[in-house]
């Protein structure tokens, strides 16, 4: 979710994001050299607060304009948590620690949003009476996620690179 504060020749929104991810394996054997056949899960609930600067101002100047460049930064924490083969949170019997946490970082984003409210103004039109949709958009952005407590060390690495797809909705 986002909020517009500002229009600087595009729209400055600032906002908030929620994620789910879940990885599954194998757990190792005590030796710690071999897989073992109990499986493991790593469950990721990343948080984060984020500044976008999009460049809609052709995309505002005229109706058949397609294309939205945009540029994200913010702060992110994940909440994560690694399971056993029982189902029970893991924990190092030998350092009494326990498998779950926290971990701070940041993450950006560049990506394109296809404006759909180009294809067919006068329904764009029609659909932002009706509902208040100002504009509706495919995106595809490419996102760095760097969580790692800032480089601090015992931290659960959790960085990632991914491609982003979606459907945004402007009200």
């Amino acid at each position: 979710m986002d909020w517009e504060v500002a229009h600087p020749f595009g729209s400055l929104l600032l906002g908030v994001t929620a994620g789910y991810w879940q990885n599954f394996g194998h757990g190792l054997t005590a030796t710690g050299l071999q897989p073992s056949g109990d499986t493991a899960l790593l469950d990721v609930l990343p948080f984060g607060a984020i500044a976008t600067y999009r460049f809609d101002w052709l995309a505002d100047r005229w109706a058949r304009f397609p294309l939205i460049p945009y540029a994200q930064v913010g702060l992110q924490r994940a909440l994560w948590a690694s399971f056993s083969g029982t189902g029970a949170v893991s924990k190092d019997t030998a350092s009494g620690s326990r498998g779950s946490g926290w971990t701070y970082g940041y993450t950006t984003a560049l990506g394109l949003a296809l404006n759909l409210d180009s294809l067919d103004p006068d329904l764009a039109r029609e659909a932002y009476v009706d509902t208040g949709i100002q504009r509706t958009s495919l995106f595809a952005e490419y996102g760095w996620t760097r969580l790692d407590n800032f480089g601090k060390s015992g931290a659960l690495i959790l960085t990632d690179r991914a491609w982003r797809f979606g459907l945004a909705m402007e009200f």
